[in-house]
């Protein structure tokens, strides 16, 4: 080991000084130490080794870096810097691990790489020195920071793109500087784990624009008290609809991200937080990111969970990966068993549905039938012209459409529906379905043609596995005989790639007698039926309608005899008269993303969210409230008492059928 005796001259100021003076004044310090003590002299220093020799002769240097690594062991000099460095930084390393980190990133800086990366340190000190001022002073350190670090995370690193940590918005008050130093770097980043709305400036927003990829929210609950008191965010909820209304305006993309389930949340808690993330959906764009409430070892929420003996007191095993965003952990005392769950699927049903976008178009209103429940059957004997059909079709498509659902009155009656078809084929929409009455198919020309215009689905409708059950509710005589000859030709004409399916619309008139029907329906070869309730629309009124929870008890038993044999849904009906059988309810979810077109009718708009339409006839009822499917369902149809004035509909005149 070396003594002092064998070190170099050097100031006899105290430690202390020294240390002072090599921290904020080194370059005048250490010109005064080369004058005085020459090319080697010593200093002593306060914190770290405390013995510091400098050099400044070239070839000492040389000596010094081409020596024995077992001897100069530079890392041990970088000891009180690892806090910083870290200690596994190539500073802080000696010896065998110091050769492969440095192994590992010796490659950046070999010559040939260097050349490379002439071209892109000039374009990036061109790109700063653009910016700087002229005719006035301005600090020149910051900038050369700036140039450095560009150069470093582009040619070393080959960042474009950053992720950075909440906190930067969450804590610091100098964000939209950071996002401008950023945004003259030309970098992207993105700032994934969900920032407080409240300290978002719409200036920030701006600044993000075309720079991140979706801007992440923290919004967790929609009840104000809960985000001030257990939550412990304490942020106002009208800043999170300011930011989504913000980015609406600037054209941003938003996520918002929700946690449901906590252990003192009721229904009501977890209702309100859904309906305000579709709401900020609906209205504003703003992506939801759902996820349950999962109390993590040493959390509050985990004391809490603990005490009240949901959870573990040793905690949950974390690497379950269903865990968070796929199931909860634990029931709040406060709801249903299992309603939390329940809940969040009807959600995402109802996601999915806004998602699929189809286009319904009734073409015309002419029929040969006069079905007591038809929604349709108040409206005039019209058709829609051909220059119109054509610009829906291509108006819808350019909007991303790539469903098709044909329908009328009934559609085999207009001239066109062919030519129809074989436009919406060559614009691209994908699935293209028509649904019929079936009387006209028993032309076995007109069938074929039909089926092989380019459709992907058809739908007959029959109420009835007889002439009597049927007829009462279409009020045809003969119609029973022309759909059943019209589904034989279908069945035995219709390509491999069409499916066919049955549509049974449930009335009074057919509610004891669904079990034949799908009897004949599996016979007939179908490989679905569609059980649709009556809605409160034209011709259906409160006498034409079972009562609800009738209707869906013989669903039911369908379901249990023939669910093996057909695909089986159930369309307009409530979810809580099905309990257990929810997997069989489409209910008006479907409808979220479909757009109907109705025939010429100056009474109607021409185009609604059939959604929307349907939900005007429906209400929500005390037993609502409970209900975890209440965010996926508009409630309950509310039919007329009276039967509908008719005299609009009895002045068309009849269309026969041959």
């Amino acid at each position: 080991m070396h003594t002092a005796r064998f070190l170099p001259p050097g100031p006899a100021l105290p430690a202390l000084l020294q240390g002072i003076h090599y921290a904020f004044r080194p370059g005048p310090f250490f010109e005064a130490c080369a004058r005085r003590y020459g090319e080697c002299f010593t200093l002593r220093m306060p914190v770290g080794p405390p013995i510091e020799v400098m050099f400044s002769n070239p070839e000492a240097i040389r000596q010094i870096f081409t020596g024995n690594e077992d001897e100069l062991r530079g890392g041990e000099a970088f000891i009180a810097l690892q806090p910083l460095l870290g200690a596994n930084s190539i500073l802080a390393l000696d010896g065998a691990r110091h050769e492969r980190e440095r192994r590992l990133m010796m490659p950046p800086f070999h010559g040939e790489r260097m050349l490379a990366y002439g071209e892109t340190m000039r374009a990036i000190a061109d790109r700063a020195i653009e910016r700087w001022p002229i005719g006035r002073p301005f600090p020149i350190h910051p900038e050369m920071q700036a140039i450095t670090l560009e150069v470093i995370l582009r040619t070393v690193f080959g960042a474009r793109k950053l992720i950075v940590l909440d906190e930067m918005v969450n804590v610091r008050t100098d964000f939209e500087a950071m996002l401008r130093m950023l945004n003259e770097l030309d970098f992207t980043y993105d700032f994934p784990n969900g920032m407080r709305a409240d300290h978002l400036s719409r200036e920030a927003i701006a600044l993000m624009k075309g720079r991140i990829g979706m801007l992440s929210m923290s919004a967790e609950s929609a009840t104000q008290a809960d985000l001030d008191g257990p939550i412990g965010k304490g942020q106002p909820l009208q800043a999170i609809r300011r930011v989504a209304e913000w980015c609406r305006e600037l054209d941003v993309p938003l996520m918002s991200h929700y946690i449901i389930g906590f252990p003192w949340e009721t229904p009501a808690h977890v209702t309100a937080t859904l309906e305000m993330a579709w709401e900020l959906y609906d209205r504003y764009g703003v992506w939801p990111s759902m996820q349950f409430a999962t109390p993590i070892l040493g959390t509050a929420l985990h004391d809490q969970c603990a005490a009240l003996g949901l959870v573990p007191p040793e905690g949950l095993d974390l690497k379950d990966g269903a865990l968070f965003q796929h199931r909860p952990c634990f029931d709040p005392p406060g709801c249903p068993p299992g309603y939390v769950g329940k809940a969040r699927a009807a959600f995402d049903m109802k996601l999915a549905a806004r998602e699929a976008r189809k286009l319904i178009m009734n073409i015309t209103y002419k029929c040969a039938n006069r079905c007591v429940f038809c929604a349709t059957g108040d409206r005039v004997s019209a058709a829609l012209a051909w220059d119109k059909i054509e610009n829906i079709l291509r108006e819808h498509r350019e909007q991303g459409t790539d469903q098709l659902d044909i329908d009328g009155g009934e559609p085999t009656m207009h001239p066109r529906l062919v030519d129809a078809i074989g436009l919406a084929r060559e614009l691209g929409y994908r699935s293209i379905n028509v649904t019929t009455n079936g009387r006209l198919l028993r032309d076995r020309t007109l069938a074929e043609r039909l089926l092989n215009s380019g459709i992907t689905h058809l739908l007959i409708s029959l109420h009835g596995a007889t002439a009597a059950v049927h007829e009462a509710a279409t009020d045809a005589p003969g119609s029973f005989a022309d759909t059943i000859a019209g589904i034989d030709h279908a069945m035995a004409l219709h390509p491999a790639h069409v499916e066919t399916g049955l549509n049974v619309t449930i009335v009074r008139a057919n509610v004891d007698h669904l079990m034949p029907l799908t009897a004949l329906a599996v016979a007939k070869g179908f490989s679905k039926i569609n059980f649709q309730f009556t809605t409160p629309f034209g011709r259906a009124w409160e006498d034409v309608v079972p009562p609800l929870e009738e209707a869906a008890n013989a669903v039911m038993r369908v379901i249990d005899r023939y669910a093996n044999e057909i695909q089986i849904h159930v369309i307009n009906a409530q979810f809580c008269v099905f309990p257990g059988y929810e997997r069989y309810v489409v209910g008006d979810l479907q409808k979220l993303g479909r757009t109907m077109v109705f025939a010429a009718d100056p009474r109607f708009p021409e185009q609604v969210n059939l959604y929307q339409w349907l939900g005007a006839r429906r209400e929500k009822r005390a037993v609502c409230v409970e209900c975890p499917w209440t965010t996926a369902c508009e409630g309950f149809q509310v039919f007329a008492r009276e039967k509908p004035d008719m005299r609009l509909e009895r002045s068309r005149p009849f269309v026969a059928t041959a």
